[in-house]
């Protein structure tokens, strides 16, 4: 086997990567969270910045995440508002996405746990690729990556698999955020209401 055979190359990369792999897996089957998170701020930030009517904002919100909403006074401009109605088409695609989300737990986690299982493999290949190589200036520094890769990522993939079991209090507290955003900009301005009033 040659310095720049390809192969051996290859197996290096995938052992170096299989940590990465792992991560990039979760951060996709938690992505509806984070979605979520954004969301909230961005509605927050668009009651704030067209002084929207918030008790409607929140009953329409409500409704996009499929939740029964209290009677509320909605005026019909804000149903029929474009930004608004985009807005909520975000929040019900989004809370389509978190009734998934113990799915795209479940998937990662099995994805996390393949990986985490073919590791020893995988690092004896690249490690037996990288002695082949001959000497190097990395080659300490790379073997010593390799052996310790495939128990990390063992540790890290018994960690998604107890946090996938997470997935529906996650799902729904993410849910309740994007609400709570709103509800902190009601308070927020009935605070500053009441000191311009008591001024």
């Amino acid at each position: 086997m040659h310095h720049d055979d390809p192969m051996a190359e290859d197996v290096l990369t995938q052992a170096l990567g299989v940590e990465r792999s792992i991560e990039a897996a979760w951060r996709w089957a938690i992505e509806p969270v984070v979605e979520a998170r954004t969301l909230g701020t961005e509605l927050a930030e668009l009651a704030v910045r067209r002084a929207l009517p918030l008790g409607g904002l929140r009953a329409l919100t409500q409704l996009a995440l499929g939740e029964p909403a209290r009677p509320a006074v909605v005026d019909r401009w804000l149903e029929r508002d474009g930004e608004v109605v985009a807005m909520l088409g975000r929040v019900g695609a989004a809370s389509r996405r978190l009734e998934g989300l113990a799915s795209r737990t479940r998937v990662a986690a099995r994805n996390a746990m393949g990986l985490a299982l073919a590791a020893p493999r995988l690092a004896r290949l690249a490690a037996a690729a990288v002695w082949q190589r001959g000497p190097a200036p990395d080659r300490d520094a790379v073997l010593r990556a390799l052996e310790e890769m495939p128990l990390a990522a063992k540790r890290r993939a018994d960690e998604i698999r107890g946090e996938a079991m997470l997935a529906g209090p996650w799902a729904e507290r993410a849910r309740e955020g994007i609400l709570a955003a709103l509800r902190l900009r009601a308070r927020t301005a009935l605070v500053r209401t009441d000191r311009l009033v008591a001024v």
